[in-house]
């Protein structure tokens, strides 16, 4: 992808404002596989994962949603952000959400396959945090969309992403090597209290059923 060309197409979207049949266009420009993958993700279901609609969506609904302009500080170019008033249940939330004695669990993000992909850590597995949350922790009102322009040809946008709730920042590189060495373990996850995470330097908790 041609990065200068990339940001000229970002900065003439934003100069010229994205209407809703920008949003359609960037729905048909999407393979029609990761279209279907990420609805597998969202839809409540046997497929669902991370965050989730409260009802099933189809790819038609969510193009034509009432999508507003959504310039949140987390979003960065060449992304463009939007909102609608879709709800749905987070898979993470702010760990300041749950009392600093309820235990969690650190462990290898993404069943281990979750790598750091840059910095001094890069090629190391990262850890992420796990606990049960409550649904009053969960619940949110909006979905955000973001779209972008397409790999193959800058001048056209196409679907990115979406997902119940804010986009997120950045987590802190934080390796299965360095919760080892923290808690002098040998194993690859460890319960302890959230207070303990949070020393670590974790701001969001994923939901689980169960520890």
């Amino acid at each position: 992808m041609n990065t200068k060309d990339t940001m000229t197409a970002w900065r003439k979207y934003l100069k010229e404002g994205v209407m809703n049949n920008d949003v359609v266009a960037a729905f048909q420009n999407t393979d029609p596989s990761y279209l279907e993958a990420s609805l597998g993700q969202r839809n409540p279901g046997p497929t669902s994962a991370g965050s989730t609609f409260l009802s099933a969506m189809t790819a038609e609904d969510l193009a034509n949603a009432n999508w507003t302009p959504y310039n949140h500080p987390d979003l960065k170019p060449p992304a463009i952000g939007f909102k609608a008033d879709i709800p749905g249940m987070l898979g993470a939330a702010p760990i300041s959400s749950i009392p600093p004695t309820q235990l969690v669990r650190i462990q290898p993000a993404h069943a281990g396959k979750g790598i750091i992909r840059d910095g001094p850590k890069k090629g190391l597995v990262a850890a992420e945090v796990v606990t049960q949350l409550p649904p009053s922790a969960r619940e949110v009102a909006h979905t955000t969309l973001i779209l972008g322009p397409s790999r193959e040809d800058p001048t056209k946008l196409t679907l990115w992403t979406f997902f119940p709730g804010d986009p997120t920042p950045k987590f802190p590189d934080i390796s299965v090597e360095d919760v080892k060495a923290r808690f002098n373990t040998s194993e690859d996850s460890i319960v302890v209290p959230a207070a303990e995470a949070i020393s670590m330097g974790y701001s969001f908790v994923k939901h689980v059923e169960a520890l």
